[in-house]
């Protein structure tokens, strides 16, 4: 029972934060479609523990730990990376990706689901009635994270769609949610306690960015 209730407690930011980015779709998408993106974060969240639990190995022997900045610029373009692949191949044939804003919906979608993993295994691993605060952590903090830099990629997607130049304007996008990732683990690792603080201040300001985002790809 105890262990039902933290993974309860786990998806719960990332349900909640679903719930709110979907409501910037005006056309809304089947819900289905927004399960089954969902469920590739999940697995997009294994693959990407897979991998990073080698090059954990790799770079231990190297002497490279966790505060070492290419260790926090590999385990952050891991995850940014599988995000967006199991999205794109979930979606890029997909009759129902009809519209410039499903490329950031999607995105934001994959992204919560890859953020509730993360969750839902902190939450087991400290046991519920440790996970409640935790919980509200992540979801001002990581989970909203993975939502922001993901929401990004997704804008660069589709205006590489609309330009045409696909490939670019994708790189560019996951080089900013990559850069924006780093930033908030940094001030995470670094800063401690006064990290959560700065990183939370840091995505209040990306949000004005996202939203705006939204907005312009809904006119278009």
């Amino acid at each position: 029972m105890t262990t039902l209730l933290a993974i309860v407690l786990g998806l719960l930011p990332g349900l909640v934060w679903l719930a709110f980015f979907l409501k910037e779709d005006e056309h809304p998408e089947p819900k289905k479609n927004i399960f089954f993106v969902f469920f590739t974060g999940f697995v997009a969240a294994f693959v990407a523990v897979i991998l990073q639990n080698y090059l954990k190995g790799y770079f231990l022997g190297k002497g490279i730990f966790g505060q070492n900045p290419i260790y926090i610029v590999t385990f952050v373009t891991i995850e940014e990376v599988f995000k967006f692949v199991f999205v794109y191949l979930t979606l890029f044939r997909s009759r129902f990706f009809d519209e410039p804003v499903d490329a950031m919906v999607y995105m934001v979608t994959g992204a919560l689901g890859l953020a509730s993993v993360e969750n839902m295994a902190l939450a087991v691993r400290n046991g519920a009635a440790q996970s409640f605060d935790l919980m509200i952590f992540r979801f001002l903090g990581a989970t909203l994270l993975h939502a922001f830099s993901s929401a990004i990629v997704g804008y660069y997607w589709a205006r590489g769609i609309i330009k045409k130049r696909v490939f670019f304007y994708i790189l560019m996008g996951l080089l900013a949610a990559i850069f924006l990732h780093f930033v908030f683990n940094y001030l995470i690792i670094f800063l401690k306690a006064g990290g959560l603080v700065y990183s939370i201040i840091v995505l209040v300001f990306v949000s004005f960015f996202v939203f705006y985002d939204f907005e312009k790809l809904k006119k278009m």
